[in-house]
Formats: structure tokens, sequence, C-alpha cells
């Protein structure tokens, strides 16, 4: 019958296995599974068995270790030893693993005993399931590695009947210590009665000592006169007996022995010796190393030994101290003498003060190539080189040399890889890099980092702002401010032990920003030159110099030591040369004063290896005025009477201040918003120009800036721009708004875009907003909604989505917006049909991201405190950013702020409200979603329905977010409703704030054909005195109601860039029997009246005739077309729905109806 076998063990000596399951008997069986022995439970009394093991190694075996789980996880976790000799008793020898390996989920598993794990020792083994799983071994018992000195020349064959088999065994004691040795020989045969005969093996090793080293030789390296190479000569006993060493000799003395030499080695281990070889004439040196022990085989053993020697290098160096006073914008150069004045060839390396970055140092001098260089110290780089992806090139000039050139693509392909994943920790570091032609507008553009939340990244523009460059990830962001346009020098420097970021420019410190404890810990390659799938470096912008240190640098010094070039830093020198290097003494970006640093000279003089000298520069501090660009070229397609600006930049680069003390512009048509104003050293201010042109035709001319730079007094910038003729759009809606559609039909319209201006038009058309329509679908209720009348308990909650049906709720997509924006903190929410848009409140941010949840761009706004949940109207984008706004009365306001409506808390019920979304899509709205904060983080988190037509009442369909993203800190947030996440279905999504913030989108309802489309173009281009009709399609879908849209046209027309035309849809419907048609002209009294919100007006024709129905108000002033058209004989209504021509809803009052001059009065509430 099978067994169910949990634990299982190998007997070695009888070829057989001891196997049981939980808390029963154990058995042993061979191979094939018939029953050998049985420990009966009663016997062993363990339980819970999960693991055996056979162990024959243990004095008074051989026993039978079982690994118990007892009473479980959380109780002692056993090893029991059991005595197979005595039936398989326990000895009373216990282990509890759990006292090694505490945890309140451990518990035994499988066991093993093996030999040679640790050396000399049997070991015990096994695996402790728990969090986590720990595998374990222990020391059980000694062991003289095995009966390996014993072999037998056969272990099989097969015997005659009366005859035998001579076995030849051979005793070999090498590796082992002199003593005793024991072994079995087991002799498994076929007979019943014997089936294994053990014999026993005894052997006494004679313990002596056997000597030997390695290198049989020692071979040393050329070295020069005076220096010392030294070997290491192992000597080894591989014999059982103690080595005595009586002496060792040398018999040369440039081979001399060092340290104590051992007298005595243990059997079975060796002793080293250090060798020096130290020449005091050139040449050949060879001698012998004579060792004389007590190996009775070789009492002498003889080593060979040999070097070489040459003439030493002597060297020399003049000057041994600089001292120099340079102008700041000028360069001097002086020269530095490095001789040779010994016998031997000088090889040597100069460098200027500080030390080589730990990880990364890039200095992009490869052009044309595709990887440049780690010079990181080679010991500790990251990685051998960077790798230059997509349009990344090298070139131009840098900050010695070439340096890495921005495209301004993205950085998903054009960036440098610099193949290493950070992991810098919370240990100390520095970034420092040097940085040209830098983008000046507040367009974002990336300059390192990878796309991991817990590692950093570094930008400009942005929420940086222009000119400054900005530090962030789960850093707390670091702003340094006046970066470019030229030459800046920038560090970011991490102190651990403070913590704090000290970032500098050129050496300057320019901000300090207190940590909380950075670790940078990435999980994607870092990028130089870019960040994740953002813009890298604007196009033409440099970087040169890229460096991270493993410490927190003193950017001073550093700084400091980057004025001093050397050419060359390193070279061989033959005796009685001298090579001139020379010192280029370059003040750029300094500011007036003091610099001192050292150039450190090393070299293979023995001797003199490392030699110092004093540097000290005096920088003379002047203004030195560059401008950015050096010209300005304005747009050839300037429109007269239009304007144009473009910044010019003044740029410092002495180290004085420089005074501008005016400007001024040849031509009147190019002005400045600026003239007279200071730049501090190194920094630069940007002045606006100004083109506005009043006729057609070229424009050139020339700005002076005067100032004090002594070298250029007056700096001129030449400009140049040129105007055409401007374009004059007018557009014409060629419809009466409203257009009237009956169900099923359609009307064509067009709207008229002319041109009288002097140049091409430029216009382009959109709907302003997705096109809200009702559907023909069956109201989704609550659980305790009928379709009649419902009374909603407004403290009532709800766990889930149980109230709704079908497939509404499905989540559809979700991120993390803590990876996707960098923070936490991200609150409000909206999709604008293309992008996500979320807000993070603390720092008024709003971030757009693409449908996959990559971010694209972050903006703030100033003045904006606390910016929450957003509303977009298809053109705008609005924010609310109040703090006290949590259970209020929710209000319908115009676009000027006039409130239209209001649902009092009373009523909607809700509280703690976050994010709102309006819908019509879903059946029986309109509806206003709330999404409620409820009683805080840690309680469910519900988007309530409420309903429009009832006032605002809830319908009792609720849904609770973190029943999908379940964490206690998970807390309301932003909301919105859109289409265009899943095509064919309307979406609700929004912001769960929490660790991390989440963004969330569920399908909502089924979304249906827009009722207005284009059927001709939608952009083009009109040539001046020529006009083009937009054509247009209303639909009346099933059911028609009344419904508005802008069509938004933009133009290149700088008087009207942006235009709205406003389009209603009204429904009309043809009413009786066709076959009798009326036979006099009648307008019905409207129905009901008074009414709110809609009311049915209903006429009869009985010819063919023209329609014209308005509405009036008391003071007689017409406020709504309903109907003006044409319709044949018969009977028709009209839905009024109280509102006016522009789509605002009127006053409670008394109005008048107009149909072809026949009036009936009715009232409004």
């Amino acid at each position: 019958t099978p067994e169910a076998v949990r634990h299982i063990a190998y007997d070695s000596d009888l070829d057989a296995f001891w196997i049981g399951n939980w808390s029963t008997d154990i058995y042993l069986v061979d191979r094939t599974g018939a029953t050998l022995a049985t420990i009966p439970a009663a016997t062993h009394g363990t339980s819970s068995n999960y693991g055996t093991a056979y162990d024959n190694w243990s004095t008074g075996g051989p026993y039978l270790w079982i690994f118990s789980q007892g009473a479980g996880a959380g109780t002692p976790q056993l090893i029991y030893q059991l005595d197979l000799a005595a039936g398989g008793t326990q000895t009373g020898v216990t282990h509890d693993v759990t006292g090694d390996f505490p945890g309140p989920n451990n518990i035994a598993g499988g066991l093993f005993t093996a030999p040679g794990i640790v050396t000399g020792t049997v070991s015990i083994g096994g695996l402790l399931q728990g969090t986590p799983d720990m595998f374990f071994v222990y020391e059980l018992a000694p062991w003289s590695g095995g009966a390996g000195w014993l072999t037998a020349n056969i272990t099989s064959g097969t015997v005659p009947a009366g005859g035998n088999q001579p076995i030849l065994l051979t005793f070999d004691p090498t590796g082992l210590l002199g003593g005793d040795y024991h072994a079995k020989i087991k002799i498994n045969n076929n007979d019943p009665t014997n089936p294994q005969v053990k014999v026993g093996a005894h052997m006494f090793v004679q313990a002596e000592p056997d000597i030997a080293v390695s290198p049989d030789s020692l071979l040393f390296q050329t070295i020069l006169v005076g220096a010392t190479d030294s070997l290491v000569l192992t000597v080894f006993n591989n014999g059982a007996g103690v080595l005595n060493i009586t002496s060792m000799v040398s018999s040369n003395p440039a081979f001399v022995l060092g340290g104590p030499v051992p007298s005595q080695v243990a059997p079975l281990s060796s002793e080293d010796v250090m060798v020096y070889f130290i020449p005091l004439v050139p040449g050949v040196e060879i001698g012998t190393l004579t060792i004389t022990s007590d190996d009775p085989d070789t009492p002498t053993l003889d080593v060979y030994m040999e070097g070489q020697g040459n003439e030493a290098p002597v060297i020399a160096v003049t000057p041994d101290t600089f001292d120099v006073t340079v102008t700041s914008g000028d360069i001097l150069k002086d020269t530095l003498y490095v001789s040779n004045v010994g016998n031997g060839p000088l090889v040597f390396s100069a460098v200027v003060g500080g030390n080589l970055p730990e990880l990364i140092y890039f200095q992009f001098d490869e052009p044309g190539q595709t990887q440049t260089p780690n010079n990181a110290n080679p010991q500790t780089a990251v990685s051998q080189y960077g790798t230059l992806m997509g349009g990344m090139t090298m070139g131009g000039s840098g900050f010695a040399g070439s340096a890495l050139i921005g495209t301004g693509g993205s950085s998903a392909s054009d960036y440098v890889d610099a193949n290493w994943i950070t992991n810098l920790g919370t240990d100390s570091w520095t970034i420092s890099l040097w940085l040209n032609n830098v983008d000046m507008s507040t367009s974002l553009h990336y300059h390192f980092g990878d796309n991991t939340a817990n590692s950093f990244r570094c930008f400009s523009g942005g929420v940086a702002g222009a000119g400054n460059l900005m530090l962030r990830g789960p850093v707390s962001d670091v702003t340094v401010t006046g970066v470019g346009p030229g030459p800046s020098i920038v560090d970011f420097v991490y102190d651990a032990s403070v913590p704090e970021v000290r970032a500098y420019l050129n050496g300057v410190l320019n901000t300090t920003v207190p940590q909380a404890g950075v670790n940078i810990v990435g999980s994607a390659n870092f990028k130089v030159g870019g960040y994740s799938s953002s813009t890298g470096m604007a196009a033409g912008e440099l970087m040169d110099e890229f460096k991270l240190f493993d410490h927190a640098i003193d950017v001073t010094e550093e700084f400091r030591s980057s004025w001093l070039t050397l050419n060359p830093d390193s070279g061989t020198i033959a005796p009685a040369g001298t090579i001139p290097v020379e010192l280029t003494f370059d003040p750029s970006g300094l500011l007036g004063g003091d610099y001192t640093t050292k150039i450190i000279i090393t070299s293979n003089d023995p001797v003199t290896p490392e030699v110092n000298i004093g540097v000290h520069m005096f920088v003379q501090a002047e203004a030195n005025i560059e401008a950015h660009p050096d010209s300005l070229a304005f747009s050839d397609t300037l429109f007269v009477g239009a304007t144009e600006t473009k910044m010019l930049y003044v740029v410092n680069s002495g180290a004085g201040v420089l005074n501008v003390t005016g400007i001024t512009s040849s031509n009147p048509l190019f002005t400045v918003d600026t003239s007279v104003f200071d730049v501090p050293p190194f920094d630069s201010v940007g002045v606006g120009v100004t083109f506005a042109p009043v006729a057609i035709g070229a424009q050139t001319g020339m700005l002076s800036i005067s100032s004090n730079d002594p070298q250029t007094p007056v700096l001129d910038v030449p400009y140049s721009g040129e105007a055409i003729p401007a374009p004059i759009a007018a557009i014409t809606p060629n419809y009466n708004n409203p257009v009237l559609v009956a169900d099923s039909d359609s009307v064509d319209v067009s709207i008229n875009v002319s041109n009288s201006g002097g140049s091409p038009l430029h216009w382009s058309a959109v709907l302003s907003q997705t096109q809200m329509v009702r559907k023909v679908m069956p109201r989704v209720y609550g659980p305790s909604e009928t379709s009649q009348f419902i009374e909603v308990d407004p403290n009532a909650t709800s766990h889930g989505s149980g109230s709704v049906v079908d497939a509404l709720w499905d989540l559809q997509f979700s991120f993390d917006l803590q990876a996707a924006t960098g923070a936490l903190g991200n609150a409000g929410a909206e999709f604008d049909g293309t992008y996500y848009y979320t807000t993070r409140w603390a720092s008024n941010l709003i971030h757009r991201m693409d449908m996959s949840g990559n971010l694209v761009e972050e903006f703030s706004i100033p003045g904006v405190s606390g910016l929450r949940d957003l509303a977009f109207d298809g053109t705008y984008m609005y924010g609310g950013a109040a703090a006290n706004n949590w259970s209020t009365d929710i209000y319908l306001v115009d676009r000027t702020g006039a409130t239209l409506s209001v649902i009092p808390a009373a009523v909607h019920g809700t509280q703690s409200n976050y994010g709102t979304a309006w819908d019509d899509y879903s059946a029986g709205g309109p509806y206003l979603w709330i999404f409620s904060q409820g009683t805080g983080a840690g309680t469910p988190q519900l988007i309530y329905q409420l309903d429009i037509a009832a006032g605002g009442t809830q319908t009792g369909v609720t849904h609770d977010v973190t029943g999908d993203f379940p964490g206690p800190n998970n807390i309301a947030g932003g909301l919105w409703v859109g289409e265009g996440v899943v095509t064919g279905k309307a979406s609700i999504g929004g912001c769960l704030q929490g660790t991390p913030d989440m963004f969330f989108v569920y399908e909502l309802a089924e979304a249906v054909p827009p009722w207005l489309v284009f059927t001709g173009p939608t952009s083009g281009v009109i040539a001046p005195a020529d006009n083009f009709n937009v054509p247009l399609r209303v639909y009346g879908i099933t059911p028609v109601t009344r419904d508005s849209i802008y069509v938004v046209f933009t133009t290149n027309d700088p008087n009207l860039p942006l235009a709205n035309i406003l389009l209603i849809r009204e429904p009309v419907y043809a009413l009786g029997d066709p076959d009798q048609l009326p036979t006099t002209f009648a307008v019905k009294q409207n129905y009901p009246n008074p009414f709110n919100p809609t009311t049915t007006i209903k006429y009869q024709l009985p010819q063919s005739s023209d329609v014209h129905l308005v509405i009036y108000n008391v003071l007689g002033q017409k406020v709504r077309t309903l109907l003006n058209t044409r319709k044949d004989a018969g009977y028709y209504q009209v839905v009024w729905d109280g509102r006016n021509d522009q789509g605002v809803k009127l006053a409670t009052g008394l109005y008048t109806e107009d149909v072809n001059d026949e009036i009936i009065f009715f009232r409004f509430r």
C-alpha cells in the first residue's frame, strides 16, 4: 500500500532509506520499497516530524536525527537523536533551532548530515521555514577526512562456488597527520544469510616532515639602483611531522630576507618568508637561498634568485614656486622645467591639487566617437565608459577640450548611458558639471538622472525658472539661480553628517537646503544629458567635466585649482634631459582676489618620489562684457502692427561688477525694456528687445551697450527684422441659432472664414469640448432605489461598488503618481481627452502626463496657494484653491462667478468633499459625482452620485476607491469624467492621496457618437480677398435634446487669434396624422404652465408656412428665438428649457410667446 512520505534519510551502512510521515511509525526500506525494519511511533515518541538524517559519524552511533514541528509555529522546533542500536529510542540529546533563529512564524523543515563542509568536521544542517526561510549548518562531530587513505583495486565481481577472489588494498598516508586511522571495508553480496560482510582496517602513520617551496625560483623585476622589490616565498610542510628549519642563507647580499625566519612549520601547513631585492650597482644579480631543515629526504633545499638593477634617475624641478598676477579676462602662461640629472630614465606625472572623482568622470574629449572613458579613480570607478545614445555627439569648445552637445530631443533616445545604476545609499556625495550655451527660456531640459522615485534628477527651466538649475528626487528641491547662458560650473554637495545639500555656482556658495536624510537607490541606468523620456539638454547646449564623488568635497578648494592647467602633464625624460611644462593661468569665472594651489609631481626617482610646487595667483578684478546671442534676427514673417520680443543677455564674464550705463538703438522700431543696470561677476541680465514694425519691409539696426568694461566700453549688437502685411480674419456663422433638427435627421450648416488682409490667413477649428448627449440606457439604481421614488439616508455608508451593475466601475487604468511626478502630495485630477493632469497642492504644481502615465510637463501658477481639484471646459482649465470648502453648499456659477443655482449641504448630505465631476453620460442624468474624504484616512473613501434633476439628492450609488487601493493613509483627491481612455466608453477617474498617491480610471458608461461633426477640412490657408465655408453636420441622435457647443477657431490674425462660435441644437417634432392635416392655423397654450425646467408649445399649420416663434419678457425684450424656418402643413411641438439665446437660465417671471403674431402668456418659476 502506498505510504505518504514526508521525511527521508539514506542509511549508507545498509544502502537503505529511513522514511515516515508526521507522527507515524518510521520504516527502513530497501531500494525496492520492501520494509527491512520498523521503529514504532510509541518507541521513538516524536510527532509532527518533517526532516530526518542518518548519522554514523557521532560516537556511539549509528543514530537517526528527527526535526519536529512540535506544537507548531511559535513553539520550540527540536532536532531529536534516536539510538538505532537501542531500537530507535530517544537518547535525550535535542537542539532547538529557533533558539538561533527566533521568529513567530518559524517551523521545522528538512534535515541532512554530511562531512567536509568545514574541514575536519561532520555537519548537520537543514531548513527552517519562516519569514524568511533560513538554511542552517551546525557542527556535529570531528572527521579525519574519510577513508581516502585506503583504496581497493577491484570493487565488484563474481566468485565461483568453492573459489576465492583476492582484493589488493593500498594504504596511502599522504596528507594525514601521524597517528591511528580506522576504516571498514563493506562487502555487499548475494549470500542470503550474510548479505554484508564488514572487515576492519587499521593504519598507524609514522609522522615525518616533507619540505616544499613555492615558487621554486624568485625572479624579481628590473628596478633602479637603490630601489626595492619584494617577493613572497612560501615554505610548505606536506608531511605528518613538524618541520624544523635550522637556517635560511642568501648567497648574494643584494637579496635580503625580511622579518624573522620561521623555525618550525606545522604538519600539513605553510609559512611565508619575505625576500627583498635591493641592487647596489647596475647589472644582473644572481643568488641562491639555501634552506636547511630536518626533512630526512631533503635536508637542504636551494631556491634560485635573479634580478636586475638599472641606474636611478634624479628629478630636478625649477622654479620651486610660482607667484603671478592676472587681470580677469586675460590668460597668462608660464613654464615649469622638469629635469633628469640621474643616470636612468625618469618617468613623471603631474596634477594640480585635488583628487580624481571616485565614481564618474566624463570629459567628453572624443569627437566623432560613441563612447567617452570614465576617467574616475580606476580602483573605484563605477564603469569603464559612458555610451552616447541616439543623436548625442561630442565636439565644440568645452571646459578643457571638447564637450557633450545637446540635441533638444527626447531622453528616451538621446542621452549618455553611464552603464551604472545609482546605489549611493545614505552616504555623502558630490556632483559637479560645467555648462555653456544654457537655454534661458522656461522650457524644461533635463541634464542628468534616472527614472526611479528613489534617485535624483536635475533640470533647467520648468518650475526651476529661466536661468536656474534644480536638483530634486528624494532630496528636498535645490535650486541654483543665475546659471548661464555662458560658462557655468555647478556643484551639488550632499553632506550626510549635517544633513544638507550645498549648491555652488562657479565656486561660490549659491544656496544651502537642509535635508531629512537622503537615500539614493536607483533601478535604471543613470543618464547624463537627459532623464527618463523627458526632453534632454537643449539643442547646442554644452556639458563638460561631469564628475560624481562618493564624498562631500571642499568645492572652494576644488574650484580654486581649476584655473591652472598643465601641458604636458606626464612624460619620460632621458638622463641629462629636460621637459618644459607649460602652465596656463586662466581666471575665467573667478572673482578678484588671491588663489593658491600646488602642483604635485610624482616620479620613479627612488629618493624623491614626490615633489610639490607652490602656486599663487592674484586676480585683478575687471568687468568683461559679452552679449548672448551676439546678434538678433527677428522673424521675417512678422505682421505690420504686431510685435515680437527676443531676449538679449548681457553677460559679465569678468571678476568685477559690470555697470551698464546705457543702451541705445539706432532704429526706433527696435526698443529695449531696460537700459541701465549692474551685472554681478559671472552673471547675466536679460534685456527684452522688441520689434514693432509699422510698415512693410526689412529693417536693420544696432544696439550700442555702454559699460565700464575697460577693453570694450561700447559693445554693438546688430539686429534685423522684416514686416509683412497682416491677414484680417472675419468668422461668420451661416446658420440660425439654434439649429433645429428632428430625431434621426441631420442638418448641414457652415461657418464662413474670410480674409480681407494682405497675407495668407492660416486657420484651424476644433470643437471646444466633448459633446454631452443623453443616451437611451436602463437607469442604474442603488440597492434600495426604485424607478419611481427613493428616500436616501444622508448618513448612510456604502462599502464597495455593490450598488451598481453590469461592467460599471471596472478599473480601466491606474498608475503610481509618486513615481510619475517624483513626490507625494498630489491631489487634483482632470483629463482633456489627450493628457491627464494632477495638482500638487503644497507646491502649487500642475503635472501633465500622457495616457501611459509618463510625466510630460510640470509648471506652477504664480500667486496661487493650496491648489486642489481641477475642471476642464474644453478650452480652459479651472482650479480650486480654497482651504475651507469641505462640507459647504455646492454652487453652480457662470463664467463671471455669478451664482445660477445652489445644492444646500443638507440636501446633498456629503461632507469632507475634495473632488467633483459633472456626468451627462450616465442614463437618467445629468449627475454630479462627489469624492469624499469621509471621516479621514483609513475609512472608506466614497464617490457619491447626486441627481441634479432631483435637486442634488443622493441616488444611493456609491463606490469605495479604497476597495481597489487599500492603505492606511489613503484619502480622497480630485475627480473627473470624460471619454477617450477606452474607445466607446465614458470614464470616471481621479487621484487617491496616500503612500503612494494613485491615479485611477474606472468605466462609467457607454459613449455615443457626437451630434456635431466636421464634414470637410478643419484647417487651411485662405488667400487675401478670399473666403472658405467650413462645413459641419448637426445630427438628430435619438432622442434629440437641446445642446450647445463652441466651435473654436485659431488664426494667425494678430487681432483675432482666437474666436469661439456658439452652435445650439434644438429639437423639433412633427405631430399628428399626415393624412388628416389641420384646416386652420392655431397655437395651443403651453403645458405645463407655470413650469420648471421645461414646457412644451404646440402649434398647427394648414399649409406650408414660414414659422417665427419668439419668447419675450414682460418688458417686451426678446430673450429667445425658438423657430425661424419654413414648415410643411401638419401638427408640431417645440420644447423650451427656460434659457435665453446664450444658454443662460432665465429668472422667475412672466413671459410671452409670439408665433406668427399670435401671443400666449405663461409663467416660468
